[in-house]
């Protein structure tokens, strides 16, 4: 070294040691250093004990592995967290930390690749969390990547019904209103939920995220359907080891395939498959983290350019994810809506969302529907607006079951914490006809954005109808039934007005025209605003403190706030 003021004799410098600290260390992990001169192929695989959507991906990633291998690549596999909220100690809890793991993965995936060089890396993630964050961190790293989704369960049948977990628990819950259960009965259903790893086979959160990937050009065709005991996932596995390698020679990059026309094009695949509206706030993280004009008003024109839904998938319709697979995938149904897509956004396997629907085909007309004839006459998502929620709120129309209840003028009930409103549903406080307000359970306010799964399985155990759940968290991509309306921007913990809500305040709910509003003048909401005071919250230390400190609103993805 000649002079270490000289940034390219510090960069030879720096790049001779660390050349030969990794072959020394490399050589005492069994490779050669003819390994240590191939191009480096992280594995983020996300694989547990943890959950059915995880159990199963180290099979996946030996199926990367060998792809990689067989094109010239060294794999080097390492592990992120996969959590399933269902294993949780009690519903609080699980409400809390579901959200913050998806930027506390991330945070993991980018010191990880930021600390040990790769040419390129593959993500091998499920469920509503993992997915988001690999997505995120891959635009962060901006490293030529690729994404295997974890795939979807096999339904098993009991009684001539098909089940899974989500779908399973929903029946539980309405035989469990007829009378006890019998021991048979309950291993039935529990065998059928159980039938195989994979996500969740309705179109929850997890397998919408899956799909989205797909529709953004991320994950290889039909890859977000396949069923996870497949041998037809490990394949693409396998696929995936060699896509990965041309990706990385070739220097293609996420920010090169995640752009506004992509992302456009999987907000309208959601809006045909009727999609989780969680999917809203990760995409919403996406655009963040890009820098991408991508925010509530798209999907809102999205809505409005007469796209209807046309996949009759669980809870929106009575088929599972695997028979979406079966009757076409993802290529078939943005066959069907071409009209509406960005036809020349690119794939990871390098060709165009024009070419790679061109062979698809739709093999159950009943699963997707044509363009002409779809399920709904009205748009599955929508975003709303008014004077609760001036940045926006939003619900999945295509799961409410009384049509007659989409608009309409409600009288508040209003809760501070997701227990007490728990506890009033199930002490039979809740009526039919009432519309409930749970605030503080936004971003920083809950914090995380907690979602209200078990106070939605709670209002269908009682048997009420006709029914509105207004909150500044989030909803269950399985949530189905009721009115639901989730997060309202601004939240109730930086002073939104959902924040000054009195029980008995009349709401006027509007959902096909996209309205949210509290029937107070704006003088009354400022003199509710000059009294109004920020609770004290508990979660002081830790992840939770973290990320109350970090968070931003719902309509900018909610991820930490880093700049």
């Amino acid at each position: 070294m000649k002079n270490t003021n000289d940034n390219q004799n510090i960069d030879t410098f720096n790049q001779e040691l660390l050349g030969f600290i990794q072959g020394g260390l490399l050589k005492s992990m069994g490779y050669s250093s003819k390994d240590a001169r191939k191009k480096r192929i992280v594995i983020v695989n996300s694989w547990s004990e943890q959950s059915c959507a995880h159990t199963h991906l180290r099979e996946l990633s030996a199926a990367v592995k060998y792809g990689v291998t067989a094109a010239g690549g060294l794999p080097l596999e390492i592990n992120v967290i996969g959590p399933c909220g269902s294993f949780g100690e009690d519903s609080d809890k699980i409400a809390h930390y579901d959200f913050p793991t998806r930027d506390a993965i991330t945070a993991s995936i980018e010191a990880a690749l930021n600390q040990f060089w790769c040419d390129g890396w593959i993500g091998i993630g499920s469920c509503d969390k993992i997915v988001p964050a690999m997505v995120i961190a891959a635009l962060r790293f901006n490293r030529p990547f690729l994404f295997i989704p974890g795939g979807t369960q096999i339904p098993g049948t009991h009684n001539g019904q098909w089940y899974s977990v989500l779908s399973g628990a929903k029946t539980y819950f309405n035989k469990m209103l007829d009378g006890p259960i019998s021991e048979e009965e309950y291993e039935g259903m529990t065998s059928a939920c159980g039938n195989c790893a994979g996500t969740c086979s309705e179109l929850s959160t997890g397998s919408s995220m899956q799909i989205i990937t797909e529709a953004m050009g991320i994950a290889l065709p039909y890859a977000s359907t396949s069923a996870g005991a497949s041998s037809e996932i490990k394949s693409l596995a396998s696929e995936a080891g060699s896509t990965i390698m041309r990706l990385a020679e070739q220097e293609i990059r996420p920010r090169d395939i995640i752009t506004k026309e992509s992302m456009e094009n999987a907000i309208r695949v959601n809006l045909a498959i009727c999609g989780s509206t969680n999917t809203v706030i990760h995409m919403a993280a996406f655009a963040h983290e890009a820098e991408i004009d991508v925010t509530l008003d798209t999907w809102d024109a999205a809505a409005k350019s007469n796209l209807k839904p046309i996949a009759a998938i669980s809870p929106s319709g009575p088929y599972s994810v695997y028979d979406l697979h079966h009757a076409g995938g993802v290529p078939a149904v943005m066959k069907q809506i071409k009209d509406f897509l960005h036809l020349d956004s690119v794939s990871v396997i390098g060709k165009t969302a024009e070419e790679i629907i061109a062979s698809a085909h739709v093999n159950n007309s009943a699963v997707i529907h044509d363009i002409a004839n779809p399920i709904l006459d009205f748009c599955s998502i929508k975003v709303i607006r008014g004077n609760l929620a001036p940045r926006g709120a939003i619900s999945r129309l295509s799961v409410v079951e009384d049509g007659q209840a989409l608009a309409g003028r409600y009288s508040a009930i209003v809760f501070d914490k997701y227990t007490d409103a728990l506890s009033a549903v199930l002490d039979g406080k809740i009526k039919s006809g009432d519309v409930i307000v749970l605030r503080y359970e936004g971003p920083r306010g809950g914090p995380a954005m907690s979602e209200m799964f078990f106070i939605v399985y709670a209002i269908k155990k009682m048997g009420l109808k006709r029914i509105a759940l207004i909150t500044d968290g989030r909803f269950s991509g399985a949530t189905s039934g009721m009115i639901a309306i989730g997060h309202v921007c601004p939240e109730a913990y930086v002073g939104g007005p959902i924040a000054l809500i009195k029980d008995g305040d009349m709401l006027n709910i509007d959902l096909p025209n996209g309205v949210l509003d509290i029937e107070l003048s704006d003088e009354e909401l400022e003199e509710r605003r000059k009294a109004w005071t920020v609770p004290e919250k508990k979660f002081t230390k830790g992840l939770l403190a973290v990320y109350r400190k970090m968070a931003l609103q719902a309509d900018e993805g909610a991820g930490w706030a880093l700049e």
